[in-house]
């Protein structure tokens, strides 16, 4: 009997790829990346700032967007990097000079908005789209015998659902056997296929009417 398959294209065309990493890419530049790449700073009034200084505890002072970034060693000897506003302080470069601290203007750049959204999105859409499409290929490759026999044990679960079972059959015992080991088969073909076996593509039942022929197809 010709038997076509039913079974829908599970090929997708490059843009469903596309669209999959740019949803994933979103998400990641929303919830993940965002936490990721934030600077742990630790914000620290502008008092405590200068009494860090005359404590010889600052040991780097940048200027950045209206903020003093600094360097700071605490009592346990640990650096870490704090932050504090910018106070209109005349001394505050003399204070810096005499406690020995490293002191600069950090100069903002503009990046190009093309240059960004190709490192931002349309890089990473490439990358995520490559991965995806062998992913699928590969698993679409490994997977191909598991879906085969994955058909096969549906038909047998269908057959199965007409109540009959190799039970209601009295005698044709060779017959049985046969087919039980091809259904058995079916359910453990890793079993099988350690031997050496290799599934049939049928099974013909042959005999004058009344011997069981339609019976056994049920069971």
């Amino acid at each position: 009997m010709n038997q076509k398959s039913d079974a829908p294209d599970h090929k997708k065309p490059l843009v469903y790829y596309a669209l999959v990493a740019m949803m994933i890419l979103l998400l990641l530049n929303t919830f993940v990346f965002p936490s990721l790449l934030q600077r742990q700073v630790v914000e620290v009034a502008y008092s405590q700032f200068l009494e860090m200084v005359e404590q010889r505890s600052i040991k780097e002072v940048a200027s950045e967007e209206g903020q003093l970034i600094f360097l700071a060693e605490d009592a346990s000897g640990n650096t870490f990097v704090g932050k504090t506003g910018q106070w209109p302080d005349e001394a505050l470069t003399q204070r810096l000079l005499d406690a020995g601290v490293q002191f600069s203007a950090v100069i903002p750049t503009q990046n190009s908005p093309l240059l960004s959204f190709l490192i931002s999105w349309i890089l990473p859409v490439l990358f995520f789209t490559l991965i995806g499409r062998l992913f699928f290929n590969m698993m679409n490759k490994r997977g191909g015998n598991m879906m085969t026999f994955g058909k096969a044990n549906a038909k047998v679960y269908v057959q199965a659902q007409t109540g009959k079972t190799f039970r209601d059959v009295a005698g044709q015992d060779e017959a049985k056997e046969a087919l039980m080991e091809i259904v058995d088969f079916l359910h453990n073909p890793n079993r099988y296929a350690a031997i050496g076996a290799t599934l049939p593509k049928g099974a013909l039942l042959v005999g004058p009417p009344g011997t069981g022929k339609t019976l056994l197809a049920k069971a």
